[in-house]
């Protein structure tokens, strides 16, 4: 597996959860029912930007991969969902089949 070098991007530093965040933030999530926890599920394990979690459909999952179609840059491109994302995912599609 190759690793990701975290770096600058136009000078400024990229942003990311600290351990201690990332565990704060899925411990509050395990105990939250309610319509916006497959956005949040969807959002921490991928990394989409707000914009790109509130455009999403469920057209937008090809083969196991959310399809950004409009990023910030104006280009598409493919996340791969992890287990936890897709579990995250699942159980609330009948409430709106094109929206999250």
């Amino acid at each position: 597996m190759k690793l990701l070098k975290l770096g600058n991007v136009k000078g400024k530093p990229i942003r990311a959860l600290s351990k201690e965040q990332d565990k704060q933030l899925r411990t509050a999530l395990a105990d939250r029912e309610d319509h916006l926890k497959p956005l949040w599920m969807v959002g921490v394990n991928t990394g989409l930007r707000r914009a790109e979690l509130l455009r999403l459909r469920w057209s937008d999952i090809e083969d196991g991969q959310l399809v950004v179609r409009r990023s910030k840059t104006g280009r598409s491109r493919r996340i791969p969902l992890n287990a936890e994302a897709s579990r995250g995912s699942v159980p609330t599609r009948g409430v709106n089949q094109e929206r999250w």
